[in-house]
């Protein structure tokens, strides 16, 4: 009977440290305006230029989003130190910069401006799908990671997949906006 006990409670630890992990992504996006005070007098390109906050690499841009992905673990051990993730939460943060256009002007400049904002929205959101996506990739590379023998070690191998997944995403970044020409090809583009 001792021996049938302890080998049930030697199964339910092993259950217990063999489960997936709960995982749960939880997402932030904050959308931010700068205004672009409306001139029929100047081109629209002009007045947004003018009114952009959006500096980076010595570059001025009218529309920009900024990511962060990132995770915090949790784990169960066993006597012996091997050790499972039990739950994984990870937080996406987003900030959409992208301009308003205030004050009076000709319908045509607001039209203008609409159809615009229009194509640099549809841009943005492409960088906000690359962070959403790659956050649905790190949940799912950490659940499936095994039980490994330490703590560390798991925590080691989660953060390397992680950080892994980030630099491709910063990549597919980078290369939406070459082959869309930060949204050029997607018609944000101004006379």
């Amino acid at each position: 009977m001792l021996r049938r006990i302890s080998v049930l409670l030697m199964a339910l630890s092993l259950l217990s440290l063999t489960s997936l992990a709960q995982a749960q992504i939880r997402e932030k996006v904050d959308n931010v305006t700068y205004e672009v005070k409306a001139d029929a007098s100047q081109s629209l390109g002009n007045l947004i230029n003018a009114a952009s906050p959006i500096n980076e690499d010595g570059r001025l841009f009218h529309g920009y989003t900024k990511w962060f992905v990132k995770w915090n673990l949790k784990w169960n051990s066993n006597a012996d130190g091997a050790c499972k993730l039990s739950n994984v939460n990870i937080d996406v943060d987003v900030k959409v910069t992208l301009p308003v256009l205030v004050g009076s002007t000709s319908s045509v400049q607001k039209r203008q401006f609409n159809v615009y904002l229009a194509a640099l929205k549809e841009h943005e959101m492409g960088h906000v799908e690359t962070a959403q996506k790659a956050a649905v990739q790190i949940e799912k590379l950490l659940n499936a990671l095994p039980q490994m023998a330490s703590c560390a070690q798991l925590q080691e191998k989660a953060n390397a997949l992680g950080e892994g997944v980030l630099k491709d995403a910063r990549q597919r970044d980078l290369d939406y906006d070459a082959r869309t020409k930060h949204g050029r090809e997607q018609g944000a583009v101004l006379e």
